[in-house]
């Protein structure tokens, strides 16, 4: 596991052969709400920028890409927990407990290994609009 500390928020995340898997935790959480186009920008320049020092080679996704699919697991997630008890009131307590098992990590791989890569590449085509319905937090 490795840590970066972005906008002060401590960011864990390791490795595979042919992605990232970033824990879902209050820190990550924190960067996402407070910089959501910024920060996760920067979040993915410097994973590919890592990868690419520890495998030798560069990750076969695009910043943009990447910063894309990082959101979208963020918001997600955050659209699924205020439903979570109903799904397992109603009897769904296995879907449950495999989101739940989801979500623990983002997982962001190349294509072959990650099955939704090409909805991330052509929402990633998207990004201007996209980003427009967020906004970083001030600094001063």
């Amino acid at each position: 596991m490795f840590n970066l500390i972005l906008f002060d928020a401590t960011i864990t995340y390791s490795f595979t052969r042919t992605g990232v898997h970033l824990i879902s935790d209050m820190e990550l959480h924190r960067l996402i709400t407070r910089f959501p186009v910024s920060g996760v920008n920067q979040l993915a320049e410097e994973l590919k920028n890592h990868f690419e020092v520890l495998n030798h080679r560069p990750l076969k996704i695009r910043p943009k890409s990447l910063a894309i699919e990082i959101r979208g697991h963020y918001y997600f997630e955050k659209l699924y927990l205020p439903f979570r008890k109903m799904l397992r009131l109603l009897g769904l307590r296995q879907v449950t407990d495999l989101l739940d098992n989801s979500l623990k990590a983002y997982d962001c791989a190349e294509t072959g290994t990650d099955p939704n890569r090409f909805i991330w590449d052509f929402l990633s085509y998207l990004d201007p609009l996209i980003s427009l319905f967020f906004c970083d937090e001030r600094t001063t």
